[in-house]
């Protein structure tokens, strides 16, 4: 079932966000020198580096070589929800 939502969801949807804001960035180029756009592309990486990781825990599940506990994973199901709070923050109020 994991591996359903990450290839079949996940990973094309990172994909296609990653290849739309790529063209918006070609497409309006003046935002290049707004900071709060390099705010939100660090936090933009972090969630693709979060998305890698949560690759190596599949694996780690499907090797049953987990050694992580499940209030770990609570905790860390909740990092992408900050993330994305952060992007939202940066894209609409737009602080620098």
């Amino acid at each position: 079932m994991e591996r359903k939502l990450m290839y079949g969801i996940a990973m094309p949807s990172m994909l296609a966000t990653l290849i739309s804001g790529g063209a918006l960035l070609y497409l309006m180029p003046h935002y290049i020198k707004s900071g709060w756009l390099h705010v939100k592309l660090l936090l933009v990486v972090f969630t693709v580096i979060y998305h890698h990781i949560c690759l190596i825990y599949m694996k780690h599940f499907k090797n049953k070589s987990n050694t992580k506990t499940h209030v770990f994973y609570r905790f860390f199901n909740e990092v992408p929800v900050l993330f994305l709070i952060g992007i939202i923050i940066m894209v609409v109020v737009q602080p620098f």
